[in-house]
């Protein structure tokens, strides 16, 4: 098959590095990928065996680009990621899918509630592809129908779940007695992912022999709060 991932995000986000091995995975298979990405987007340097397209800088020139290439490459199944990708494919599909007959798939992996769901009852939108039940449950709740919902769940390749030293080499290296409770969270500094929550939860447990371990947070942004 002809795929074609079209993902808004600028950044090496957790959901751009799914889609990212998940093309990555189909290409194995034999199927043929394009991917689409915002300019100068940084998940480019991630996966140099991929066949990426820069959208222009300017948003409002998206579409033009988006319409080049489906003509030109004829896609079977145009996958978007990322809220803006969304809602610019829950439109153009209107415009192009019965031209050039392929469905349109829209990733949904995050549990918060958009501020427009509009886009979201759109019928050129064939399919969405949450990953978790929490996700699909959001989905059901502004007005999707479940039969356009399948749950996939986050993969990662091997190289990216295997240890590269062992655990009591991490722990030396980062200073932690392994002795004690290890409270932690993997995370970026987005309100949505609890870093905030994390603390003022932390700063109520009645115990001195733990330690408290942030890895993708902005040290100057959460410091004053850890204090």
């Amino acid at each position: 098959m002809r795929i074609i991932f079209f993902s808004s995000s600028q950044t090496s986000s957790g959901g751009a590095r799914q889609a990212l091995y998940t093309a990555q995975e189909l290409q194995k298979l034999c199927h043929d990928i394009i991917f689409l990405v915002p300019h100068n987007s940084t998940i480019i340097d991630k996966g140099p065996d991929i066949k990426w397209i820069e959208l222009p800088a300017q948003t409002k020139l998206w579409k033009q680009t988006f319409l080049e290439t489906i003509q030109k490459f004829q896609p079977d199944i145009v996958h978007a990621f990322h809220n803006k990708a969304v809602k610019k494919i829950s439109w153009w599909s209107l415009l192009f899918k019965k031209k050039f007959h392929f469905l349109c798939l829209a990733h949904r992996g995050v549990v918060f509630r958009p501020n427009n769901p509009l886009p979201y009852w759109s019928p050129g939108i064939d399919c969405f592809t949450a990953n978790s039940y929490a996700c699909a449950k959001t989905l059901t709740r502004i007005g999707v129908p479940e039969k356009k919902i399948k749950v996939i769940y986050n993969c990662l390749p091997p190289q990216r779940s295997i240890p590269a030293n062992p655990p009591h080499v991490v722990l030396k290296r980062i200073g932690i007695n392994k002795k004690r409770l290890i409270i932690g969270t993997i995370s970026g500094d987005s309100p949505n992912k609890g870093i905030e929550v994390l603390l003022h939860a932390v700063a109520k447990i009645n115990a001195p022999n733990f330690e408290l371990v942030i890895i993708g947070g902005t040290k100057q942004k959460w410091f004053p709060l850890c204090k």
